[in-house]
Formats: structure tokens, sequence, C-alpha cells
């Protein structure tokens, strides 16, 4: 189990598309990484965000890491620039 500390949110990114709009295969060297990402842990000081919302992060944002084979990514709270709440109104 990773526990954030204090001001930290632990990320995972949520992953590319494989195909275009028109179906169409994208190569995984032309894919581009999502600033999006699934929060799987947040530390004491932050009150605004929980696990499992979904958010916006910087492209540059926290640093990457892997754990028991899965990637990560630990950011500091500021570096989160969106919460994305989904709207149930929408079909």
């Amino acid at each position: 189990m990773i526990k954030p500390r204090k001001d930290q949110v632990l990320l995972v990114r949520e992953e590319s598309d494989e195909l275009t709009k028109s179906g169409l295969y994208i190569p995984d060297q032309a894919k581009k990484d999502k600033q999006m990402g699934i929060i799987k842990g947040v530390g004491s000081d932050i009150f605004d965000l929980q696990e499992g919302d979904r958010v916006i992060f910087g492209k540059y944002a926290g640093d990457d890491f892997y754990h028991k084979g899965e990637k990560y990514i630990l950011a500091k709270d500021e570096e989160i620039l969106a919460k994305i709440e989904e709207d149930k109104n929408e079909n």
C-alpha cells in the first residue's frame, strides 16, 4: 500500500485511446499520454479530493514510478488542475 504524505496525491494515468474516431488504430509510438487520471490516494493535508476522483493534471506533473508492476504518478496537490464531475443529467 502506498500512502501519500501531506500535500501529495497518488494517481494512475488514464490510458490513451487505441483507435481514432474514424476507427483507425493508433500505434504506440504516436500515442500521447493523457493528462487525466484516477486518484488512488491522498495526503493528510488534502480535503477537497478523495480516492476514486477523476482529475486533470499538468503535463509535467509529479514523478512517475512503478510499484508491483503498476505505473503511478506522485504529484503535489497544486499540480492537480481540475476535478472531473460527471453530470448526472447527461445521456
